[in-house]
């Protein structure tokens, strides 16, 4: 795997981001994993991820902090999608789609989501 060829998982839940995992390789897609925002931030110091799936609940620094460094650093050519276990205000929810973030319910089926969106944002 390259040093930006792979996708980040930023997942706590270690079951959780292990369905992410498989599901994105069925697409052909590799997977690095972070359990919090902080240690993202530092394995993205050097790398350049191709998309990022995020659980809101793991994040561990402020999701807004890191998402806006995340595009500042990145620009707005990352697929990210948030996995949100708790229903997001509706205010929250606009912030996040003005940052360009896909926002899923963490539920049955949403590694398989997350998977057809990032793949689907990735296809030349």
């Amino acid at each position: 795997m390259s040093r930006s060829d792979y996708v980040l998982i930023v997942d706590g839940d270690a079951a959780f981001a292990k369905l992410l995992k498989t599901e994105l390789a069925l697409t052909g897609l590799e997977t690095l994993r972070a359990s919090d925002a902080e240690t993202a931030e530092q394995m993205l110091a050097g790398t350049s991820p191709r998309a990022v799936v995020l659980d809101l609940r793991y994040a561990g620094l402020p999701t807004s902090d890191f998402l806006a460094r995340l595009r500042a650093d990145r620009g707005a050519s990352v697929p990210i999608v948030m996995l949100a276990a708790k229903e997001v205000p509706a205010a929250d929810l606009s912030a996040l789609e003005q940052l360009g973030v896909e926002v899923l319910p963490k539920e049955a089926g949403a590694p398989q989501a997350a998977a057809a969106i990032i793949a689907e944002a990735l296809t030349p």
